[in-house]
């Protein structure tokens, strides 16, 4: 039960694959909307069924229960941030257009096809227990960031399952980070944007050999954890079936393009382009959101007076008019 007053009754029932969601007003059904496991909204008519009864929500539910409201506040947060996921990523890739060179990536490129076909070989069995150290200690990196606090218990078991527990905090960015988080690539961007202000507070060059290993380790541990995120990202994943799977694919994407855009600016060493590149794409997001609104104000204003008067007279059906003064 989620909450019920003055005759409005809404009750979930769930399962594994769907969820459902009854609204109902005096005992009468108003709506049930399912909740599928790609956060796909279905609605059945109220005339399918008769009467539904509000009854107490059975405690095995609640898990089921908490799972659907996750899956609707992502759907709703993909919904809403769809201007600016656009604005970002087509501003993102006119960025690499414009800055990328195949002389100021070709070492970032060797590491990348060197690193393709070994972990190709290795990730299968070699590399098993690794993979899964990673998995969970970036799940780990990710939660520190927003609680603070180390995880109370690790589990790295490749046969079985590996498992970590951590405060609860960040959300599907925590749930989500083995897919996006690429933890060996952000300790090597980091040591090379401090070599780089280093040296250039010293007034030095940066060492052209030392450049070439940086851009070569960053991409070979980058296209490791592309690699790895292939093959972990799997619909039957706890992850991804509890944050939705067309949220997961969504949020996946985006965050990875931005670690990308950060990979690629430190190798190329384009910071103020991608400083750039950070206000053209706010500014495009405006835009986005405001042609977003003029749109939905087209389409909907005519229907509006309608959909109101609908939704009050289903909604209070029932209702006794306020006498007047």
């Amino acid at each position: 039960m989620f909450a019920w007053k003055g005759g409005l009754c809404l009750k979930y029932s769930g399962g594994t694959d769907h969820n459902h969601l009854w609204i109902t007003h005096e005992n009468a059904l108003v709506l049930v909307v399912t909740v599928d496991t790609f956060c796909g909204l279905h609605y059945t008519q109220p005339d399918s069924i008769a009467h539904h009864h509000c009854s107490p929500l059975k405690t095995t539910d609640r898990f089921a229960q908490r799972t659907m409201m996750r899956r609707l506040l992502h759907f709703g947060l993909i919904i809403l941030l769809a201007p600016l996921l656009y604005a970002f990523t087509r501003e993102g890739v006119l960025y690499l257009v414009s800055v990328v060179t195949f002389d100021s990536i070709t070492w970032f490129l060797l590491g990348v096809a060197l690193a393709f076909p070994i972990s190709l070989m290795l990730l299968n069995n070699s590399l098993a227990f690794i993979e899964h150290l990673i998995h969970e200690l970036e799940h780990a990196v990710i939660a520190f960031l927003f609680t603070f606090r180390l995880p109370g218990r690790m589990e790295i078991d490749p046969e079985e399952g590996s498992e970590v527990r951590v405060t609860r905090g960040g959300g599907c960015l925590v749930a989500l980070a083995p897919y996006y988080f690429p933890m060996l690539t952000v300790p090597l961007l980091l040591l090379k944007v401090v070599a780089a202000l280093a040296f250039s507070l010293l007034k030095m060059s940066f060492p052209t050999l030392l450049a070439a290993a940086f851009d070569f380790l960053i991409g070979a541990t980058l296209m490791f954890h592309y690699l790895s995120s292939i093959k972990e990202f799997r619909f039957s994943q706890d992850d991804i079936r509890e944050t939705g799977y067309i949220p997961s694919i969504v949020g996946v994407f985006f965050l990875s393009l931005l670690f990308l855009l950060l990979s690629v600016t430190v190798v190329v060493g384009s910071y103020s382009e991608f400083l750039g590149y950070l206000e053209t794409a706010f500014a495009a997001t405006v835009e986005a959101y405001r042609a977003a609104f003029e749109f939905l104000s087209t389409l909907l204003l005519p229907w509006r007076g309608e959909l109101i008067e609908e939704l009050v007279s289903l909604l209070c059906e029932n209702c006794t008019p306020t006498p007047g003064p």
